[in-house]
């Protein structure tokens, strides 16, 4: 099998876990604080074996029926065509949604809300917050939201969050939300997904700092920041262009074939 088949194969893959990408952001399209997710892409420079291995360890799937027709991999043969590099994810704000919940909270700007979970603390944009029994503020899973210290106790009525995320009840302050960003943008490519809208940071703790220009706006929730129709018109033409590369495998395998039965004859 020649090399421009391993090319429209590393294409076929980019395109297919495009598609994932994409079905994954419009299933997400009403999750509040959602950030949509772009395939990142490059041009390979590496052997063949290689970026099968970084296609499996980026989440990416190799058709095994696909794989039976190229035959046996030549570990040396180049690779020219593009490599699965990860998903980059897309921190722009989201649209502002009315509730006038005062324990539902929206960021504007960069930042994100901490929470306390059992695997540590997590960053993220869904404001969606309750009460527990024990007049604790936690999120939609449970988890604390962090304060000054840790867990954030509200007591009294007349609940107002400030935009600065200073907490009051009858007029008196009594917490406030411990709001964190990275220090430099390239940074944030060190927070991992861990569930539709958290994040953990996977680096070290000084990167982190106080958010302090981003306001919170209290009775509003943060929307995904999808667009939909956006996306639709994506996964159409990621669908094309995979059946096109596909087409173009099996062209080159008859193609060859063609070529050994000539050349037998």
């Amino acid at each position: 099998m020649g090399r421009s088949a391993y090319t429209n194969l590393s294409g076929a893959i980019s395109q297919m876990t495009q598609v994932e990408l994409i079905a994954n952001n419009l299933a997400n399209v009403a999750t509040v604080g959602f950030k949509q997710q772009r395939l990142s892409l490059r041009e390979a420079g590496l052997n063949f074996e290689e970026y099968l291995q970084q296609v499996a360890a980026s989440g990416g799937q190799v058709d095994a029926d696909t794989l039976s027709r190229l035959g046996a991999v030549r570990p040396n043969d180049a690779v020219i065509g593009v490599q699965i590099s990860g998903a980059e994810t897309d921190f722009r704000d989201g649209q502002l949604n009315t509730t006038d919940n005062p324990l539902d909270l929206a960021l504007q700007g960069d930042g994100f809300f901490v929470v306390q979970t059992p695997e540590g603390e997590r960053f993220t944009r869904a404001g969606n917050f309750s009460l527990n029994q024990n007049s604790e503020l936690i999120d939609s899973n449970g988890n604390f939201v962090k304060g000054r210290g840790n867990k954030i106790v509200v007591t009294g009525n007349n609940i107002s969050i400030d935009e600065r995320g200073a907490i009051s009840a009858n007029g008196v302050e009594i917490d406030q939300l411990d709001l964190q960003t990275v220090s430099n943008k390239p940074d944030l490519a060190k927070l991992i997904r861990t569930g539709d809208s958290s994040w953990r940071y996977d680096g070290p703790a000084t990167e982190l700092t106080p958010a302090t220009t981003v306001r919170v706006q209290q009775g509003f929730l943060e929307g995904s920041n999808v667009n939909e129709t956006r996306e639709m018109v994506q996964m159409i033409n990621s669908a094309r262009a995979f059946e096109l590369y596909q087409r173009a495998i099996t062209m080159e395998s008859d193609l060859e074939r063609m070529a050994r039965q000539r050349l037998v004859t």
